[in-house]
Formats: structure tokens, sequence, C-alpha cells
């Protein structure tokens, strides 16, 4: 995604090795994956180019752009770094998937099985299954001697705090989506952390990763309910 957007100031770069271009050094002509403006650049670009479209950003959620036609709304995109999600009559997401293969060279899209920001939803019937059964996977407890967990008033590291901020941050998210059930666990660690910083909070934090783990499986169900939006109220 960086590969589109523009660069704000000049950057220029000292050329890898084996390059062989002694005395010379670069200039970059777009912004390079990984510096502090990449993300900031990307969704300037992103930005500008769906308001070219007619896309209305929501104020309470700028991330998330509309589209009318005939004063009703015929679209949505929501947008996370370079994660996206359209929703719309068929018309609507056959013209938009077209014009994001012209500017943007993304061919495939996915409809029943869709993965956003570590969700995966899946779409069946009148039903919307939402898990985080394999980002769950991706959380790994901290490596630790049974020497170094025995002396638990030890102080933590530095390398060992951003290890228990990762899976407090990582916990944080799912609890927030799909596992409730984490909640008070995830702002006790993130309180110990804060509070103790010693070797109990890694084995905490471990703890919480086998939670993670061993209830990975858990599903929420979304069901379509009948009549159309304008009958809850």
């Amino acid at each position: 995604s960086t590969d589109h957007a523009k660069l704000r100031d000049p950057v220029y770069l000292r050329p890898p090795k084996g390059a062989d271009t002694e005395g010379i050094i670069w200039k970059t002509n777009k912004i390079v994956y990984g510096m502090r403006d990449a993300p900031r650049a990307w969704f300037k670009t992103f930005n500008t180019w769906m308001k070219y479209l007619l896309f209305y950003n929501l104020p309470e959620d700028i991330c998330i752009y509309v589209l009318y036609k005939n004063d009703k709304i015929i679209g949505h995109v929501l947008v996370h770094v370079d994660d996206c999600m359209m929703a719309g009559d068929d018309d609507f997401c056959t013209w938009y998937c077209k014009l994001v293969t012209e500017r943007w060279g993304i061919k495939e899209f996915q409809e029943t099985d869709i993965k956003f920001c570590g969700i995966w939803l899946h779409h069946e019937d009148n039903e919307i299954i939402l898990t985080q059964e394999k980002y769950s996977d991706m959380v790994e407890e901290i490596p630790i001697q049974p020497l170094r967990a025995a002396h638990e008033n030890d102080t933590l590291t530095e390398e060992e705090i951003k290890e228990v901020q990762s899976i407090g941050g990582a916990a944080n998210w799912i609890a927030g989506q799909s596992r409730p059930d984490l909640a008070w666990l995830t702002s006790d660690l993130i309180g110990k952390l804060a509070e103790l910083k010693n070797v109990s909070v890694i084995l905490r934090a471990n703890k919480v990763v086998r939670i993670i783990k061993q209830n990975k499986n858990t599903k929420i169900n979304f069901t379509k309910l009948p009549g159309t939006i304008y009958d809850l109220g």
C-alpha cells in the first residue's frame, strides 16, 4: 500500500551493500514501508481517492466511508491500514471492485470468508459467524527458564516488559471483539505490569495466553432479523 503513497519531504537512503554505488545516495520516489510517515501517507492518499469517488467519511469514524445516490446510502467501505471491507448491493460491489483493481492492482476479493484485523468472518445464508481462532493461535507464551520463574519478585528486563505488553495488547483486542470472558484477566494483567514490573507478571501473562488458547474456538453468531432496519424503531 505504501508504494502508492507520496512523500511529504525528500528522503535519502544509503544504498545496500553490494549495490556498487560508492559515493552515491538514493532519493526515494515513494514513501518506504516502515517509515513513521507511512501509515499517515497511505491514509491520506487513499482518503483523497475516496473523496474523488464522492464517498463521505462518517463524522464518528473517518475510516468508515459511505456513498449516496439519490439521497440513499448505496455502499459502505471500512478501512484499517490495508485491511478493507465493503458492503452494498451487487452493482455497487462490482463497480467498486473494478475501481480498486484499476487503481491499486488488487484482483482477489473474498465474499463468504473474510479476514479483517485479526477477525475471521464466515457468511452463510442469513448468518454471519465471527471467530478469532486463528488470531488466538498466533499469541504465544513468553519463554522463561524455571530458575527465572522461581524468582517472582525479580525486576523485568525492558525486553520482557515489551513481551508482556504485546500479550496484553493481543488479549485486549480479542476481549473487545469476541471474548468478553478475557476482559478482567486482561485488565488485571495490564494493571499488574504497571504496578509490579516483576517476573510474576510474566507468569500472569502466560496464564492469559493459555486461557486464550483453551477457548479459542469461541464463536459469535449474528443472525439476520426479520423485516428491515426501519422496523427496529
